[in-house]
């Protein structure tokens, strides 16, 4: 996309392959938290608080504990506010503050399920799980308006184009595991995810004032169009939960990476000042999707009140993956992410919980996201209720995903500011029988 309009768009549609809501999240999607309200409500710790079936997806091993059977459904929703700037030079090229020209405010939701069967003596005290849940999110939008450069313009400022990138797709596991206390204070546990998604992607440009740009023709000007459909891929996870005591509990688990398999479609139109063309690819693709190891410490200070302290480090081998362009394995970094909560339970039984958590992105060392959560819970009618909420931020240098040259200004020679708040919420109904 350049003075003679966009060249190879797939690629730079397929660029980012980063872990999380907002543009770094289109190559590979944003993972989803898939462990319980509780959990999400503690930092979103997962290795030994969850008493939920979504155990299975995390940590198998936590169903060994579960003794009564159990139905839970679960609804979340996330609001991502993004705003893109640049900077502003005084005449000593000193920066002055930044210029926001993109501002995307956007809201995406999800339900999830699970069934545990309980302990069955007729299976030597063995615990089963099956939950449906969403693995990665791949939606995300962005809109900037491109407004005439000219000072001379009539009307002043007026809108000449649209510029917009627009993912749509999910991919969701079907999850089925077991636990087990064997002996003492230790459990074990295995599980399967199943997963299944499709990936539709547009970029492009919308000229609205045609004879601001000449050749551009009208109408859609340049776009870009990937798909995958019928990706498939199976994963498997091993845990294991130990008590040592009445104070201390660990968790351990690994979740194994998995290549996603499925069909392709991509088409790159591009306007020319002398006429148009079009590309068209299609075939089979390949997605991978990293393992993961995963440590937890759970800390119970005194029984005489009930409160939990849990802390989780995860590392995920970003460096093994690949997304859509069949690129990335040397590109992304490992992480260890960082999850701490705490749960207090007050003397009416309702639960008070906090939490942090600490996610740097896999494409640049130097961006992370932070978050804070809090959560509680009650009963109603036999039901168990539980409320989660989180608020994360993070910030981080972009270069311009448009370049200014087409419509004729001079191209930025710096990086874009952008800055992301994401706020999540987590309600979940779940029935022990």
């Amino acid at each position: 996309m350049r003075s003679c309009g966009i060249g190879a768009i797939l690629a730079l549609a397929l660029v980012s392959t980063a872990w999380s809501y907002g543009y770094l999240g289109v190559g590979l999607g944003s993972g989803v938290f898939q462990a319980s309200t509780r959990c999400g409500g503690m930092g979103e710790v997962s290795m030994l608080c969850d008493d939920s079936p979504f155990a299975v997806t995390l940590n198998p091993a936590l169903l060994g504990g579960m003794n009564a059977r159990q139905v839970a459904l679960a609804y979340h929703a996330v609001s991502l506010d993004e705003n893109w700037a640049f900077p502003v030079y005084d005449s000593f090229d000193a920066i002055l503050g930044y210029d926001t020209y993109s501002a995307n405010s956007k809201i995406y939701h999800d339900f999830e399920g699970g069934l545990a069967s309980g302990s069955i003596s007729q299976a030597f005290g063995t615990c089963f799980a099956v939950a449906l849940v969403p693995a990665y999110d791949l939606r995300y939008d962005y809109a900037e308006e491109v407004r005439d450069r000219n000072p001379n313009a009539q009307p002043p400022d007026r809108v000449i184009a649209n510029n917009f990138i627009r993912s749509r797709g999910e991919l969701r596991s079907l999850s089925f595991g077991l636990g087990k206390t064997v002996c003492g204070g230790l459990a074990l546990g295995a599980g399967m995810d199943y997963l299944y998604g499709k990936h539709d992607l547009e970029k492009g440009i919308s000229f609205v004032d045609e004879n601001r740009v000449p050749w551009s023709g009208g109408g859609l000007d340049t776009v870009g169009a990937f798909s995958a459909s019928g990706l498939t891929g199976t994963r498997f996870t091993v845990g294991a939960r130990y008590t040592m005591g009445e104070r201390v509990d660990f968790g351990a688990a690994y979740k194994s990476g998995v290549e996603l398999e499925g069909d392709f479609c991509g088409q790159a139109a591009t306007l020319l000042g002398f006429g148009t063309g079009v590309a068209m690819d299609q075939g089979k693709i390949k997605i991978k999707y990293p393992a993961s190891y995963a440590l937890g410490v759970s800390i119970h200070p005194r029984n005489g009140l009930l409160t939990v302290i849990e802390g989780d480090v995860i590392l995920a081998k970003w460096s093994d993956a690949k997304d859509a362009t069949g690129v990335g394995g040397t590109s992304l970094n490992d992480t260890y992410e960082w999850h701490f909560g705490v749960e207090h339970v007050f003397y009416n039984q309702r639960p008070l919980r906090f939490g942090f958590l600490y996610r740097p992105s896999p494409k640049d060392k130097e961006t992370s996201e932070a978050a804070v959560t809090t959560g509680t819970g009650f009963k109603v009618a036999g039901l168990d209720i539980d409320l989660a909420a989180s608020v994360g931020w993070r910030e981080y240098r972009e270069p311009d995903l448009f370049f200014d040259d087409i419509f004729g200004a001079k191209l930025r020679g710096s990086t874009d500011l952008v800055r992301e708040t994401v706020m999540g919420g987590v309600i979940s109904i779940s029935r022990r029988f």
